[in-house]
């Protein structure tokens, strides 16, 4: 696993973004950067309920990522769609980790991706975003 400085380019969707990564000796590489371990609702989708969840986790990682001092990437490896697989710190705090616990997103290892309503019934803190979401409090 590789551990790069990194400054952010743009926000994808909750999981994904593009970044330029410091490889060292002012070598940099622009890259796309899937945080791993986890999944976020779409925000691509026809099912309205999941794009809103989708676009307050991609805020939710944007507000992370953009107000962080120093971002690094511990690249693990390049996924099956060309994107640097990796944990993600935003001075120092596990990005990853915390989507998680605030409920934006769930523990992901390549298994089949859960639909949104089996996301919101297995995870209780992405049931209270849900509510939120619907009671427009996001």
């Amino acid at each position: 696993m590789f551990e790069y400085s990194a400054t952010l380019i743009r926000i994808i969707d909750g999981d994904t973004f593009v970044a330029d990564l410091d490889l060292g000796f002012k070598i940099h590489k622009i890259e796309t950067v899937r945080l791993s371990g986890i999944n976020t609702p779409e925000s691509r989708t026809r099912n309205l309920e999941e794009k809103r969840h989708g676009l307050v986790a991609k805020k939710a990682l944007g507000g992370l990522l953009t107000d962080a001092r120093k971002l690094s990437v511990k690249v693990s490896e390049i996924g099956k769609f060309g994107r640097a697989l990796g944990l993600v710190y935003a001075d120092g705090l596990s990005v990853n980790f915390d989507l998680i616990d605030k409920g934006y997103a769930y523990p992901y290892s390549g298994e089949r991706k859960l639909n949104y309503d089996e996301m919101i019934a297995r995870y209780p803190a992405m049931q209270v975003i849900y509510e939120k979401i619907k009671k427009d409090e996001i």
